[in-house]
């Protein structure tokens, strides 16, 4: 998945960047996974048709908090940012396996 991988690369620049210290990336990369825990939790409590259905939505959602650390926030924001897009993306394991239990078909089939 992307959306997961590449906050995780740019981490390291970003934070030698924004707070001359790159070992504060660090930090933005426990964002992402601390978020991906907390989504996973949250959406693994839902129905398995929810699960399936919230798949785009969460993947726009996890999109855009990256847009806004294109602007170059503050380290303490972009923190945040970096754990809302973890959370989009974390629930992604937990729906991939609620597929089959969700009664759902490819395609329509």
């Amino acid at each position: 998945m992307l959306v997961m991988i590449t906050p995780m690369a740019v981490a390291l620049p970003y934070a030698e960047q924004v707070a001359g210290n790159a070992s504060l990336g660090g930090l933005l990369m426990a964002a992402t996974v601390g978020g991906a825990a907390v989504g996973s939790v949250l959406i693994a409590r839902r129905d398995p048709r929810w699960q399936i259905e919230a798949i785009v939505p969460l993947s726009i959602v996890a999109c855009l908090p990256l847009l806004v650390v294109s602007l170059q926030p503050a380290l303490p924001f972009a923190l945040g940012l970096w754990a809302i897009s973890g959370a989009a993306t974390g629930p992604f394991d937990c729906a991939s396996d609620a597929w089959p239990r969700s009664g759902a078909r490819w395609g329509g089939l």
